[in-house]
C-alpha cells in the first residue's frame, strides 16, 4: 500500500483491473451489508446499514455499480473514468439483476472530491496549488498510537517532543495517516481553499453569461 501512493495510485488500480480483465472466471463480491461514509475513510468513516450485496463479472462495473448507490458519478473517480475510457469494462453490455441502483441508492457522505478532473499541465499545476493536505484537527484525541507515523509512505509524519507534527515538504497529499486514524484526532484542508472557492465562482458567472 505504501509502495502504492508513492506513484500513481489510480494507474496501480487499473493494473489491477487489467490484470482481472484477462482472466475471465474472476468474480467480484462486494459486501455492503454494512459501509462506511464520512471524510476520513474506514477507521473514522461513520456506519451505514445498506442490507446489499453487489456482484458481477465485470469489476470495473461492479466498482461503477457501487459508485452510483452511494449517489455518486462513476466520472468523478479517477481511475473508474480511465478505465472506462480505455475499454476496460464491457459497460454497453451490462445487465442489471435484482433491485435497480434507483431503489437502493443513498447519498453518502464522501471525501473531498475537488480534485477529481484535473488534466493535462494546467490540472496538474492546480492539483500542487489546490492539494489537500493533512493536519492535527484535535490534538486532545491524539492517542500517539503512531498509526499515522507508521503508514506514512514518505516519512512525513514524525513524533516531535510528545506530539505529532507534519513534514510537508514531502507530504504527497495521500491523506493515509486520517484514513488511519481510529481517535478521530486528524483531519485535511485544501491548500488555498478561498482562492479556489473564488475561482469556481468566477467560473460560474462565467458560464452563466455565456
Amino acid at each position: 500500500r505504501k509502495l502504492a501512493h508513492m506513484g500513481d495510485i489510480h494507474e496501480v488500480i487499473l493494473s489491477v483491473y487489467r490484470y482481472l480483465r484477462q482472466r475471465k472466471r474472476i468474480y467480484t463480491v462486494v459486501d455492503a451489508l454494512v459501509a462506511l461514509e464520512g471524510r476520513n475513510g474506514p477507521t473514522a468513516g461513520s456506519p451505514v446499514h445498506m442490507g446489499l450485496i453487489i456482484m458481477g463479472s465485470d469489476p470495473v462495473a461492479v466498482d461503477a455499480a457501487c459508485v452510483r448507490v452511494m449517489g455518486a458519478d462513476p466520472q468523478d473517480i479517477p481511475h473508474l473514468r480511465r478505465a472506462l475510457r480505455e475499454g476496460l469494462s464491457d459497460a454497453a453490455e451490462v445487465k442489471t439483476i435484482g433491485k435497480a441502483i434507483d431503489e437502493v441508492k443513498r447519498d453518502f457522505v464522501f471525501p473531498d472530491l475537488r480534485e477529481k478532473r484535473r488534466r493535462g499541465i494546467t490540472g496538474k499545476a492546480a492539483g500542487m496549488l489546490f492539494r489537500n493536505y493533512p493536519l492535527m484537527a484535535d490534538r486532545g484525541r491524539c492517542t500517539l498510537c503512531m498509526g499515522c507515523v507508521n503508514i506514512c509512505p514518505t516519512g512525513s509524519v514524525s513524533l516531535s517532543n510528545g506530539s505529532i507534527a507534519f513534514d510537508y515538504r514531502n507530504c504527497i497529499s495521500c491523506l493515509c495517516c486520517c484514513e488511519v486514524c481510529k481517535a478521530r484526532a486528524l483531519d485535511y484542508r485544501m491548500e488555498h481553499e478561498a482562492l479556489y472557492e473564488g475561482i469556481k465562482m468566477i467560473k460560474k458567472l462565467i458560464r452563466g453569461k455565456s
